[in-house]
């Protein structure tokens, strides 16, 4: 038997429109990226041709560590979407899925903010934060700083630090669309792409 449940209900013990998420169908990124072993390709090419000098390695290293891992979390959280989507019924959603995906978009988004960090240092004074990594990095802090903020009474309707509607997902403060996220990780993962090389680097990144 189905139980339903009223909306006030849902949104005041689950998240904000769990009940009319419907979520659009998300790429596959791995259709687009088939090679994602940037860590090990990199190990490999540092063997057998240049490799990055000094405190670039880490620095590299790291941002293929974040990239895979943003890049991962977005297919579980893309699966996570399908599967609400496809068990959801009204005044039932299957809150188990929703809390995944939520799960799997904050990973995306923490690890694409470090991403963005480590890439500042790749530019230096050049880099120039695009709208995307703006909001990127708010809602990276909005999920960071979700206690601060139940503490000095911000956070008062919300259950949940970020919470996702059919556009994409929401915090307090600002959202992000779901084209806008799938635009970050391909371009992070098309840098990704480059770095893992460090003889093709070698004349664009002089470590």
């Amino acid at each position: 038997m189905t139980h339903q449940f009223s909306i006030e209900l849902l949104e005041k013990f689950f998240a904000p429109g769990i009940d009319e998420f419907r979520p659009p169908e998300l790429p596959n990124l791995n259709e687009e990226f088939p090679d994602t072993f940037w860590l090990q390709n990199h190990f490999l090419n540092s063997l057998f041709g240049n490799r990055f000098a000094g405190d670039w390695r880490p620095r590299v290293v790291i941002f293929l560590f974040r990239v895979k891992a943003a890049f991962d979390a977005y297919e579980r959280a893309r699966q996570a979407c399908a599967s609400f989507k496809a068990k959801s019924i009204e005044g039932n959603p299957a809150s188990t899925f929703y809390f995944e995906a939520v799960a799997q978009f904050e990973m995306v988004i923490l690890n694409l903010h470090h991403a963005t960090d480590l890439f500042r240092e790749f530019e230096g004074d050049s880099f120039t934060e695009t709208s995307d990594e703006t909001k990127i990095r708010i809602v990276a802090n909005r999920i960071k700083h979700c206690a601060e903020d139940i503490g000095k009474g911000h956070h008062s309707s919300l259950t949940l630090p970020m919470y996702l509607t059919n556009g994409g997902v929401v915090t307090r403060v600002a959202n992000i669309g779901f084209d806008e996220l799938v635009e970050s990780i391909k371009s992070f993962a098309e840098s990704a792409n480059d770095l893992q090389n460090p003889s093709a680097m070698a004349k664009k990144y002089k470590p």
